[in-house]
């Protein structure tokens, strides 16, 4: 009720259960994610501390934080071309990965993200990075999508075109009953 800026405190004692729910209701436009709701979400995690980032990054499904980043994100080049001497070493996030970000925000709060998750657990770090490489993101997408529905449905919450249908407006006039 008071808005993304006063939840702060609340997403610090949120278990990674709750913030999935969360991603899940409100991040998602139709049966994508949306890059602009995804890169809030990652601001406000990045706003609740370094720590949240670490528990939700080693307790998530890496395949919902890889689709967050990915909306964001290119990795051009990775391990294997590795190269001290390279000149090109100075772009590069700790000589580990080049990375393209579609825009300065994105650039800002992913690289902060990112930060936090290679200093401070190195596994989740590179396994999100090579899968962010990896991974085709359409097939990704519809892979956590079809996982985000059926967390849902757990929950109670009817796939949204089902409920379209259960609950669309019915003229009385052409009603059969039975």
């Amino acid at each position: 009720e008071l808005g993304s800026e006063y939840s702060t405190e609340l997403l610090m004692l949120a278990s990674c259960e709750q913030i999935t729910t969360l991603l899940d209701l409100d991040c998602w436009d139709g049966d994508t994610v949306s890059p602009v709701l995804s890169l809030h979400w990652l601001q406000l995690l990045l706003d609740a501390g370094a720590d949240k980032v670490c528990q939700l990054a080693q307790e998530i499904e890496p395949e919902i934080l890889t689709i967050f980043l990915k909306k964001h994100m290119v990795i051009t080049r990775g391990l294997e071309v590795y190269d001290d001497d390279d000149a090109e070493n100075a772009k590069r996030l700790e000589a580990l990965y080049d990375i393209d970000f579609a825009s300065e925000d994105a650039a800002k709060i992913i690289g902060a993200f990112l930060k936090i998750i290679r200093e401070q657990t190195q596994e989740s770090y590179l396994l999100i990075m090579e899968m962010i490489r990896s991974e085709v993101a359409a097939s990704l997408e519809e892979e956590v999508f079809q996982d985000r529905n059926n967390r849902l449905a757990d929950l109670g919450f009817v796939p949204s075109l089902e409920a379209k249908n259960i609950y669309s407006q019915v003229s009385p006039e052409a009603f059969t009953p039975g």
